[in-house]
Formats: structure tokens, sequence, C-alpha cells
């Protein structure tokens, strides 16, 4: 890798087939990420103007939560909104979205917005990144469409996937 390309388009891998070939790659960012040294990697998917994040990508619900913790995805909302300037946008507000129904509604259905992602929020706006939430993942999507929200920021990679996948296939 030496600095030529700024970016880089994918399309799907069969994981599997991967595994079976005996390689240790889980997904095409884990690759690149090796690849260039970096020790911790990023995806962004875009549709139209909507830009999407995600941490971690490919772990199942219960380990994604376990690995979770405020600093961390502090520091991922950081790099989202450098992800964000290297395209060449301001930066703008980066929606956190919910790990769980009606981001807990309290406390009664979890408490990772309380413990994680609240603390993770008030560490990166002082940082002077612009997050807003925890957003309820049911309508978070639909203020995108609205134009509330145009960077989101996901723990749950079919969230996003399939939201961003109706929306493409939807516009035809």
């Amino acid at each position: 890798m030496d600095g030529k390309a700024q970016g880089i388009t994918t399309t799907p891998i069969n994981k599997e087939a991967i595994k079976a070939a005996g390689d240790h790659y889980i997904g095409h960012t884990e690759m690149f990420s090796e690849m260039t040294g970096t020790e911790k990697s990023y995806t962004m998917f875009i549709v139209d103007r909507l830009k999407i994040f995600f941490q971690p990508r490919h772990l199942s619900l219960l380990k994604t939560i376990q690995a979770l913790n405020a600093e961390d995805v502090a520091h991922s909302l950081e790099m989202a909104q450098k992800c964000i300037r290297s395209i060449g946008e301001e930066p703008g507000a980066i929606a956190l979205v919910a790990l769980t129904p009606h981001v807990s509604d309290g406390g009664l259905f979890g408490k990772e917005e309380e413990n994680i992602l609240t603390p993770a929020i008030r560490m990166a706006r002082n940082r002077g990144i612009k997050a807003v939430g925890p957003v309820a993942a049911d309508s978070v999507f639909y203020f995108a469409l609205e134009g509330k929200y145009m960077r989101l920021f996901l723990f749950i990679l079919i969230r996003g996937i399939s939201r961003q996948k109706h929306m493409i296939f939807t516009e035809q």
C-alpha cells in the first residue's frame, strides 16, 4: 500500500469460502487493516448523502455488547468524524444508534445506553464531536430519510445493511 489510492469500493465476499481456504480474515476491513498495518479499522457505507459507520462488524450480538466500552465508542466517533473530513465534507451530527429496544426505556431493557453509549457521547462531545443519541434503531433511518441525520453509527451490522439495501432498492 503506497498511498496511491484515496478510497476503495468492495463487493460482497463469501466469508465461508475464505475460511474454507484456510485464511483467518473475517471480512474486507480486517484484510485491509492488516495489509496497511492499521491497528483499528472501520467500515463506512454511503447511500446518497447518508454515511453509515459500523463497530464492530462481524460479531454476534452477545459478543458485540461484551466488546463495547465508552472510551472505545468515543474514539470510534472521532474516527468517523475524521473519515467524513477525509472525503471533503464538514462533519455534522453523528447519530449513535441505540443497542436496546426503545433506547432501553429508562433501563427496562438493559443498561447499555446508560453505562456505555451515553458516557461515550459525553466523551465525544468533550472532544468536539457532534454526537447525538442514543437514537432508537427503529426510527433512526426514518429520521435519516427526512434529513435529520446524515451520519449514523451502528453496532449491529445487519441493522445498517438491511436498511441501506432497502433504501437503494426502493429508489429504482
